[in-house]
């Protein structure tokens, strides 16, 4: 039965393999906080952990690249034994060889304890691993495992090739009953039996990555060659084999210390993140998960010195945002795509066509979204360069929403449509005159019902007019409110003007209520001088005695009432 695995998480780094044994005391702790002091480096190729049981080399030829350490004895049966690196036992090194070619031999040294790296392991590889929940057989011609696995029993594998990369743990045992057993793609292959023993049975094998059974014994027992880069960490260790080759690296300890997984993530984040496809609405500055991604990839970083397993997890969930995003994007450039071929539609529905949003308004508006800034006013109705007219307006008229002045002549196009000029034109009728540089009277509406203003000035004066209602804020005497007089007959307005003007024309209605039965055609305009500290009339004054409106040209504007003038 052909096995494979497909990887999804983890890009392994191109490690080298190391076999680790240790000795057996408790079982390891399942506690959430794993342990802080794992190292980040391992000096022993081989580590041997039983104080009853010598770390056993049976080969006519060996090469040990690193370190070996027994907590018993070292015993060697072959014809050449090279070690670029030291043999240390706390027992005796014992070696029957024709040729011994060993850096230094060290014998009744002090015995040593492996770090636990089980809870570590098993909760970094959960994030991505297959589990199976018994003991399980793999059969096959060709065997080959591309993801973590999870057994919870033992793991058997039995056929003619297997090749692995990542992580294989079981609870129980790990056998390998194969003709060939060699690293997928070169990449590392860890294999883990929690209570067991790992077993290879094979005529060759060539593996990088780690062998790690911290309570049993990793056996080998190769017919040729067995060629390992990475370290073995076990209880006991039993290697046979024609030819048996050792490359122990330092740096492959992160395959089991949790560094592995977090380099590995964030490598994979990098790679993810490449593949974004951002557009001109969803940017890396204007995406609020953006933010989150990189809050997760913060905090991940802090947990690091502390927490590793913690670190890895807000790595991950890191990732998973970033899938996310991914995924969204892509559709979202599926349907911009679409929108583009459809340049006289409305995909959003806002009344603004897609080609004029994709066109004029790239900078202000998303084509698929109905309210882009989600303030309640649909972007048909929003004012993007704030001249005065709405962006269906604009659509409208042929102007550019983006820009304020469309014809370049000194009038916003809102005020070039509110006083009748062409907003495309500069200059509108045949004088040669520049829009701004005219001459126009326009209407100033007040806070109430037909109080106004009529004011002539060049260009737009609009903006710069204001009318306020003064009627409860001015007191005649300190006795008496304005709104508490009699002969006053009307609110009180304050006219004013920020920008020169020619002449004004003021419109304010008489309150029928405090003129009572009196004649309304006796009601004069007045205005507040503040020099005299009086009210004085207009000298040119008007009324329309059935609008009941008085009107009032004025050089000057500032405080405005009607009054009926006593002894009338």
């Amino acid at each position: 039965m052909l096995m494979k695995y497909i990887s999804v998480v983890f890009i392994t780094l191109l490690l080298k393999m190391n076999i680790i044994a240790i000795d057996s005391t408790i079982l390891p702790s399942m506690a959430s906080a794993p342990p802080m002091n794992l190292p980040t480096s391992w000096e022993y190729a081989l580590f041997s952990g039983s104080e009853t049981h010598p770390l056993s080399i049976t080969s006519s030829s060996t090469y040990i690249s690193g370190d070996v350490f027994s907590n018993h004895d070292i015993k060697h049966r072959g014809a050449n034994l090279q070690v670029d690196g030291r043999l240390n036992a706390v027992g005796r090194i014992d070696s029957h060889h024709d040729q011994l070619d060993v850096w230094n031999q060290w014998e009744d040294v002090s015995p040593e304890t492996a770090p636990d790296f089980g809870r570590v392991i098993r909760r970094l590889v959960s994030l991505d691993a297959e589990v199976y929940d018994q003991n399980q057989l793999f059969e096959g011609s060709d065997l080959q495992v591309e993801r973590p696995m999870m057994i919870k029993g033992d793991a058997a594998f039995k056929g003619t090739e297997f090749v692995g990369k990542d992580y294989i743990i079981a609870s129980g045992d790990i056998t390998f009953d194969v003709t060939s057993l060699e690293s997928l793609d070169d990449e590392p292959l860890v294999l883990y039996s929690e209570y067991g023993d790992i077993k290879i049975q094979a005529s060759y094998s060539t593996m990088r990555g780690i062998l790690y059974a911290p309570k049993g014994t990793v056996q080998i027992d190769v017919s040729s060659t067995f060629e390992l880069e990475g370290h073995i960490i076990a209880d006991r260790i039993e290697l046979s084999g024609e030819n048996v080759e050792i490359y122990g690296l330092y740096d492959e300890i992160s395959l089991l210390n949790g560094h592995h997984h977090f380099m590995a993530c964030n490598d994979r984040y990098y790679e993810l993140y490449s593949e974004v496809p951002f557009n001109d609405y969803s940017t890396p500055y204007n995406t609020p998960v953006v933010m989150e991604i990189q809050d997760l990839l913060l905090e991940s970083s802090i947990a690091r010195s502390e927490n590793i397993v913690q670190s890895v997890v807000l790595c991950h969930a890191a990732l998973d945002k970033v899938e996310e995003l991914r995924t969204k994007l892509e559709e979202e450039q599926r349907i911009l795509e679409q929108i583009a071929a459809d340049p006289f539609g409305d995909y959003d529905g806002d009344g603004l066509l897609n080609g004029f949003e994709l066109e004029m308004l790239r900078d202000y508006t998303n084509p698929m979204v109905y309210d882009t800034d989600d303030d309640g006013i649909p972007d048909g109705e929003e004012d993007s360069d704030k001249d005065g007219l709405s962006n269906l307006l604009e659509q409208e008229l042929g102007t550019d929403p983006a820009n304020p002045d469309t014809d370049g002549d000194g009038l916003l196009d809102g005020s070039e449509y509110q006083l009748g000029t062409d907003p495309l034109l500069s200059v509108s009728g045949q004088d040669g005159i520049l829009d701004s540089e005219k001459t126009y009277t326009q209407t100033i509406v007040g806070p109430v019902p037909d109080v106004k203003l009529e004011i002539t000035a060049v260009g737009d004066i609009s903006k710069a007019v204001y009318i306020h209602d003064a009627t409860d804020n001015f007191t005649i005497d300190p006795e008496y409110s304005f709104a508490d007089n009699e002969h006053f007959v009307s609110g009180l307005y304050v006219f004013v003007a920020e920008l020169p003007y020619k002449h004004a024309r003021i419109y304010l209605p008489v309150d029928r209520n405090k003129l009572g039965d009196r004649d309304i055609e006796q009601v004069k305009m007045v205005y507040f001088d503040e020099r005299f500290m009086t009210f004085l009339p207009l000298e040119k004054q008007g009324m329309d005695p059935d609008s009941g409106i008085v009107w009032g040209e004025t050089d000057h504007l500032g405080m405005f009432a009607l009054v009926y003038p006593p002894n009338m």
